[in-house]
């Protein structure tokens, strides 16, 4: 390595090969933080809207329906998740 500012990759590589748990633990929560920002953040701002918008016995239905494949999705990416790991 030369002396100066690190690239990003030589700084994953020198952080991951000191302390790698510390390593893990971060990308493991800044993982989860997104998987919540992306599955629960938008959806609590807009749920009213749609349930309104569609009506109240299909947008139940409808909300039921989602997120039962959001869940069979999640499920799915964690076990290729397992599986190539």
């Amino acid at each position: 390595m030369r002396r100066g500012k690190l690239t990003t990759r030589e700084l994953i590589y020198v952080v991951s090969h000191r302390r790698p748990y510390l390593f893990s633990v971060r990308r493991n929560f800044e993982t989860m933080v997104h998987i919540v920002k992306g599955n629960i953040g938008m959806g609590i701002l807009t749920l009213p809207m749609a349930i309104r918008n569609s009506g109240l016995i299909f947008g139940c239905f409808a909300l039921a329906s989602i997120a039962l494949i959001c869940v069979y999705c999640m499920r799915m990416l964690v076990r290729s998740a397992h599986k190539v790991t």
